[in-house]
């Protein structure tokens, strides 16, 4: 019985979920019945049972960012992933029912949207009747907001499929279905209306593509704009439609169908392809593989390696991969997930839906006998492994098994014994790789599993190489056993031979590579993307050996592909991102004096507000207030910050500071 609150699948007959606690029945109102809390309608009566008594996240995530705190907000310029979804056939449906059958139908319909938008971290901006208008990327950017957008979409197409199962739809005979339009874009979010009915609404092309898109749809299907699309980066099956042209709009563009997530969400895997050569990272290779041979002759070793978001530490160890003969190891891959930080052994329960070759297309049986099969092969008690594997995998058991009850903590303590068994065995018949990426996203559950694999680790054939962010503390302890790579930023020297890789080994304008160096402070992924969008702006004619400038060079924006990356770290510091704005005004280095006198802000929450960013990494400070000077640590991260602004209030800043000078 999975918990619609946190997503843990619990032993049939429980009460409440024994991860979080949440009810798992819901009491009807009116007969008092108890139902499955999954149920919309009750399985005795028919009545409604009411959103309120679910304990759902969208309760939760909603009412954080209401809209009545986001009349303090100010306007901002900002990215958005914009939503459209709509009910189908809404017209006939109040024709076939009594309105207070249909008052029913729709917010049930609204209530299983909300779960999987609120699962996402999306913001529902408005319900315009029976559809729903989305934001993906505010009040809160995160790095792939477009994916979130794309994955809440399949999943309120998912739970209108299974709203239609329940017992009050299908003796009425009624079948909802839904069309999702998406679009990706600059807008303007800010206040609008007047008087009593205010609400913050995002402005611009952006939303009215996302509509127009979403009657392009089909039934139970989604369609997104070519810019959502290029920012899948391969993590969904999509059909191109073909090129449009939609209303209202002058520009033609060409639209897909999302189909499904792709059978590969590794990064390993799907950034692999078309990658540009590994650029100045010899040494840190040079330290993996004597770490391999190491553990090929049953030393195993542990090896972190720390950086921040865009180093490439997911190249490094793609590149070292690539470098081992194939076949001649086991790998086993083990990813966080920011989508999935809450989600108990999530990055375990991928790694087996690989290992077991589950497919999309599989039925209960085939997952099943697939999952028996697999386990078979390591001299385990089937009658006790293969119910627990498939509870975390929601593979249905048949008659041969008893579903195993046990409380959360004790099924996750013996689910990760029995994996550390599974590694090792896999060990002793070939050397293995455990590649274990993103500790910062992966939740204790499997963090405690890693700190079991290590502690048995020394005396058998594993290499487990493990990445994070900095900041991450590791769950196992310091020793002989286990090392760190530090990964830095490029040198000017391999950042122009990077840029050069990524231009198909043809120099660009020297002003050009002079800026992309100026710009990228030697950030693997910044010099890859803004290299990528020069390349397709149209600024460069490309020659035998290299390209020229067909126009005199101009300001580089910020491509889309890192706008959300750059604002989800300003956006998690809260106050923080204002007094980074006023700082970008004031350029890529000022003063404290100089920002205490143009700041309305008061002194200690600005204060607080550079405290926050230099703790962030996003500042750097040197020296004592009042006499600190800061710096911002990236260009493109003070660009950022910079043009969330609005243009009158970058004007307002900018005469406020010339006053200050004048002084």
């Amino acid at each position: 019985m999975r918990c619609p609150n946190c997503g843990f699948d619990n032993p049939e007959g429980m009460n409440f979920c024994g991860q979080c606690g949440a009810p798992l029945k819901l009491i009807c109102p009116d007969c008092g019945f108890l139902n499955p809390v999954s149920n919309n309608f009750c399985s005795e009566c028919g009545a409604f049972l009411s959103p309120q008594q679910i304990p759902s996240p969208s309760d939760n995530r909603q009412n954080e960012a209401s809209p009545d705190s986001f009349l303090q907000l100010k306007p901002m310029r900002c990215q958005l992933t914009v939503m459209f979804c709509d009910l189908v056939g809404s017209t006939a449906l109040s024709e076939q029912l009594d309105p207070e059958e249909l008052w029913n139908v729709v917010r049930a319909y609204q209530e299983a949207c909300a779960e999987a938008i609120a699962r996402f971290d999306g913001y529902i901006a408005q319900y315009l009747g029976d559809g729903i208008l989305v934001y993906f990327g505010y009040p809160a950017a995160h790095e792939r907001d477009a994916q979130r957008a794309v994955r809440a979409a399949l999943g309120i197409i998912a739970a209108v499929k299974e709203l239609n199962t329940q017992a009050f739809m299908t003796d009425r005979g009624i079948e909802l279905a839904v069309r999702l339009g998406i679009h990706t874009g600059q807008v303007v979010v800010g206040q609008v209306g007047a008087g009593n009915k205010r609400e913050q609404l995002a402005i611009g092309e952006t939303p009215n593509i996302a509509a127009r898109l979403q009657g392009r749809a089909a039934e139970n299907s989604s369609v997104i704009g070519a810019a959502t699309h290029r920012l899948l980066q391969g993590l969904f099956d999509c059909q191109s439609l073909g090129v449009h042209t939609l209303k209202g709009i002058s520009e033609p563009m060409e639209v897909y169908r999302v189909i499904q997530e792709s059978e590969y969400q590794d990064p390993l895997e799907v950034e692999a392809i078309g990658l540009t050569p590994y650029i100045g990272r010899d040494r840190e290779l040079e330290q993996l593989s004597e770490s391999w041979e190491q553990a090929k002759l049953g030393k195993g070793l542990v090896v972190l390696t720390v950086g921040e978001a865009g180093l490439g530490k997911s190249r490094l160890v793609q590149t070292f991969k690539e470098r081992l003969p194939k076949n001649s190891y086991k790998l086993i891959r083990l990813c966080g997930s920011s989508l999935y930080q809450n989600s108990p052994l999530y990055p375990a329960i991928s790694m087996l839906r690989v290992q077991l070759d589950l497919s999309h297309d599989d039925s209960a049986e085939q997952q099943l006998a697939k999952l028996e099969n697999f386990l078979s092969g390591y001299n385990l008690d089937l009658a006790e492994a293969v119910p627990l594997f498939a509870s975390v995998l929601s593979i249905s058991l048949s008659d041969r098994y008893t579903a195993i009850d046990l409380s959360f903590q004790n099924r996750t303590q013996r689910l990760g014994k029995l994996l550390s068994l599974i590694v090792g065995e896999m060990a002793a018949r070939q050397p293995a790789l455990v590649v274990a990426e993103d500790l910062h996203w992966s939740d204790d559950c499997t963090l405690e599993l890693l700190r079991a694999l290590s502690d048995r680790i020394q005396q058998s054939r594993i290499l487990l190489v493990c990445t994070s962010r900095p900041g991450f503390s590791s769950p196992w302890s310091s020793g002989d056993g286990s090392s760190t790579i530090v990964l830095n930023h490029l040198s000017q020297k391999e950042t122009e031979l990077l840029i050069e890789n990524v231009a198909g080994g043809k120099r660009l304008p020297d002003e050009m590579a002079y800026l992309l160096v100026a710009k990228t402070d030697g950030v693997p992924l910044f010099v890859e993307e803004m290299t990528k969008m020069i390349l397709e702006s149209g600024l460069l004619v490309e020659k035998e050996e290299a390209y020229v400038l067909t126009s005199p060079l101009q300001t580089l924006p910020i491509p889309p592909t890192l706008q959300s990356w750059l604002m989800a770290r300003l956006d998690r510091l809260k106050e923080g991102l204002d007094v980074a704005q006023l700082g970008a005004t004031l350029g890529r280095e000022f003063s404290y004096e100089l920002i205490k006198a143009v700041s309305p802000l008061e002194e200690a929450t600005l204060q607080k507000g550079l405290a926050k960013l230099v703790d962030a990494g996003l500042l750097f400070a040197t020296g004592q207030i009042p006499k600190t000077k800061y710096q911002f640590k990236h260009a493109l991260i003070k660009k950022a910050a910079y043009e969330s602004l609005l243009k009158a209030t970058r004007e307002q800043y900018r005469q406020q500071i010339a006053l200050v000078l004048e002084e």
